[in-house]
């Protein structure tokens, strides 16, 4: 089993991937991939999801839908540690800019936001409904959660008392050009969901030891929810908490720093 300093130095290599993969293709969501690394890191390396010993492709493997599709290279990086995907070579091809079921390991396509809390419900219960023991994990962005479905889906999970579903949100405060509080106010996040029948968490979504103490948490008979407080382009400062590092593509010059500040923070 991986100690937490494992885990800590694999989210910074995988920081050091995804700039690298953005960077090489031309493009990319930069400051959306590396605001949920640390999460990624603890779903998959820290014993949380049931995919490791059962497999990708066993019906009672735990699943996991990144309904923030745009903040994928975080999670091609983490297959790739996994084995599921070949390493990246000079010569290969990029990946898609969101999550396509043709990739092993992916669930579900997304992207256009909003769909990803439906499709994980839909999955909670189908495993209910069969006797499976497979559960259920869905992160969002926080920008995503202006769009009705997530809502919806929200008030349907509660109401119907799903155990088997935890949705994580990265709450890095900022859409794809502005704030969310300025887009559509969040706040007060927690009182909400515990209003939609939710057993809530607030945690700081870069801490390794919170993040896996939160995942590996006792449900409460009703669906749980996370929200993460994490920060926009994590580990790399003069990208941190900007917007317009969402859509950005570092020049050269640019990543060069950005390496420097990643291989600084190992």
């Amino acid at each position: 089993m991986r100690t937490e300093r494992d885990l800590e130095q694999l989210a910074r290599s995988i920081r050091l991937e995804v700039l690298e993969e953005i960077v090489k293709a031309g493009k990319g969501h930069i400051g959306p991939a590396l605001s949920w690394v640390e999460i990624g890191v603890a779903l998959y390396f820290a014993s949380v999801l049931n995919v490791s010993v059962v497999g990708f492709d066993s019906s009672e493997r735990d699943r996991f839908i990144l309904s923030k599709g745009h903040g994928c290279q975080t999670f091609y990086a983490i297959l790739r540690h996994l084995g599921v995907l070949e390493s990246s070579s000079p010569n290969s091809k990029p990946l898609p800019g969101h999550p396509d079921v043709g990739i092993h390991g992916v669930e579900a396509n997304s992207g256009s936001l909003g769909h990803g809390l439906g499709i994980g419900l839909g999955l909670a219960l189908a495993a209910q409904s069969q006797g499976s023991g497979y559960h259920t994990y869905v992160l969002l962005g926080d920008g995503e959660l202006g769009e009705g479905s997530v809502w919806e889906a929200l008030m349907l999970a509660g109401h119907l008392q799903v155990q088997n579903l935890t949705a994580i949100i990265d709450r890095n405060g900022l859409g794809a050009t502005a704030s969310t509080e300025d887009m559509l106010r969040l706040e007060p996040l927690r009182d909400k969901l515990e209003a939609f029948g939710w057993n809530v968490a607030r945690i700081d979504g870069h801490d390794m030891q919170s993040i896996v103490g939160a995942l590996q948490g006792e449900q409460m008979c009703r669906p749980k929810v996370i929200i993460a407080d994490t920060v926009k382009a994590k580990g790399v400062p003069f990208m941190e908490n900007d917007v317009s590092w969402h859509h950005k593509v570092p020049t050269e010059v640019q990543a060069e720093r950005a390496r420097a500040s990643l291989q600084e923070a190992g």
